[in-house]
C-alpha cells in the first residue's frame, strides 16, 4: 500500500514515524501548500496538485489528513473528495494518532457555541447579526451543557472550542461554561473570543476558571480598541493569562443575499466558515447561519432568510458517521449567502440598529 500524507507540519512528521513502523505500509510524500521544493523526515514534500496527479496514476492508494496546526481536515478531505478522490481512500488521523475511516471519525476539528447573541461593539456589518439585537440575549447553562453532553456520546474530542458571541464577557456566568467545556472535553483547546472590551472588568471568578481550565483568550482587534489595547494586553500579561490578538480588523465582508440566487454548492466550496460547526442547546449546525438568521428576519421583515440548517442530537437513529456527513454538505442558506462576500469598512453604531447598506450584498 502507498499512501500520502496531507501536510507537513509537526502532526504530520509524527505521523510518519508511526506509519513508517507498519509492514507494507509506504508513505511516498507530504503535501503542502507553502514551498514544495524540500525535503521533510526524508520524504519530498509536494504540492497538492502532484498528490493528485500521483493518485489518479494509481501509484496511490490513499492519503492520511490530520486536524494539524491550522485544524483543515475537513477542508482538505473536502477538496479530495471534490477531486474524485474515493472516500474510502481518505483516512482520518485524530491528535491522539487513532486512525478512522473519515466519516467514521470520532473528532471534531472546530466548535463553537455562543454564550452571549448581542454584543457591545456592535460592528455595523457583523456576520451574526449581534448589532440587531437590543438587551442581554444570553445562552441557558443547563441547556448548553446537555448539549455537550449528548455531543459527547458522538464524538471523544473536539481539538479547538470557540466561545463565542456577540460578545461572551456580557454572560455573568461565563467562568461555568468554560469550566463544563473542560470537564466534558478535558483536551480541547478552548478560546473565548472577545472584542476586549471587558477584559480589564473580567470579575474574580472568571479569571480563577480561566486560569484553572486553560483558556486562551482571543481578541478580535477592531478600531475601536486601538488606543485601548495596550492596556488590555498588559492587564492580561499581568494575570499570567495566555492570550493572541488579531492583526487589525477595518473591513468586513458582506455575504447575505435575501434573493436566494447564489449557486448553494459553490458558496459552500468557496465559503470561509465552512467548517464553522456550531453548537446550541441540542442542537448541531453547519455554521452560524444556522441558528442566527431569525435576528436578521426579526429586523427586516421585508426579507425571510431561511431559519433552517441545525439538527437535533437527540435524533432517533442518530449516529456519528450521520453526523460527519450532513457537516460536510451544503445548508438552505448556502443560496442565501455570497462567498465570497462584498468587502465593506468597518464600522459600528448602537445596539438595536441597522442599515441595509451594511449587511446586504452590494446587488442582488
Amino acid at each position: 500500500m502507498s499512501g500520502i500524507i496531507a501536510g507537513n507540519g509537526k502532526s504530520e512528521q509524527q505521523l510518519y514515524e508511526i506509519l513508517r513502523t507498519i509492514p507494507d505500509e509506504d508513505i511516498l510524500c507530504f503535501l503542502s501548500t507553502e514551498s514544495t521544493d524540500k525535503e521533510c523526515s526524508g520524504l519530498p514534500v509536494l504540492s497538492y496538485e502532484k498528490g493528485i496527479l500521483l493518485y489518479r496514476s494509481g501509484k496511490v492508494d490513499h492519503f492520511y489528513v490530520t486536524p494539524g496546526e491550522k485544524l483543515k481536515a475537513d477542508a482538505t478531505a473536502y477538496s479530495f473528495l471534490r477531486l474524485g478522490v474515493s472516500e474510502n481512500d481518505i483516512w482520518y488521523v485524530s491528535q491522539n494518532y487513532d486512525i478512522t475511516p473519515f466519516f467514521e471519525r470520532r473528532e471534531l476539528s472546530y466548535l463553537e457555541y455562543q454564550v452571549a447573541d448581542n454584543c457591545n461593539m456592535n460592528c455595523s456589518s457583523c456576520s451574526h447579526y449581534s448589532n440587531l439585537i437590543k438587551g442581554n440575549v444570553l445562552s441557558d447553562l443547563e441547556s448548553t451543557r446537555n448539549g455537550f453532553l449528548s455531543l459527547k456520546k458522538y464524538v471523544d474530542n473536539i481539538c479547538l472550542i470557540r466561545v463565542l458571541g456577540g460578545e461572551p464577557l456580557i454572560n455573568p456566568e461565563l467562568d461555568k461554561y468554560i469550566a463544563m467545556n473542560r470537564e466534558i472535553f478535558p483536551d480541547s483547546r478552548i478560546e473565548i473570543v472577545t472584542n476586549g472590551i471587558l477584559v480589564n472588568k473580567m470579575p474574580d471568578a472568571l479569571i480563577r476558571s480561566i486560569k484553572e481550565n486553560r483558556i486562551v483568550m482571543n481578541i478580535s482587534f477592531y478600531p475601536a480598541m486601538k488606543d485601548r489595547m495596550a492596556d488590555v494586553t498588559a492587564h492580561l500579561d499581568s494575570l499570567n493569562i495566555p492570550y493572541f490578538v488579531s492583526p487589525m480588523i477595518s473591513e468586513f465582508s458582506k455575504v447575505t443575499d435575501p434573493s436566494g440566487s447564489q449557486n448553494a454548492a459553490d458558496s459552500f466550496k468557496k465559503c470561509t466558515w465552512r467548517y464553522c460547526t456550531m453548537l446550541r442547546d441540542d442542537r448541531l449546525g453547519l455554521c452560524a447561519f444556522s441558528f442566527l438568521t431569525k435576528y436578521f428576519n426579526e429586523y427586516y421583515t421585508e426579507y425571510r432568510l431561511p431559519e433552517s440548517g441545525s439538527f437535533s442530537l437527540n435524533e432517533a437513529d442518530l449516529t456519528t458517521e450521520k453526523i460527519m456527513r450532513r457537516l460536510n454538505v451544503p445548508i438552505e442558506f448556502c443560496s442565501y449567502c455570497k462567498q465570497p462576500g462584498d468587502p465593506c469598512k468597518w464600522k459600528h453604531g448602537p445596539a438595536g440598529f441597522g442599515s441595509p447598506e451594511d449587511i446586504i450584498i452590494d446587488s442582488i
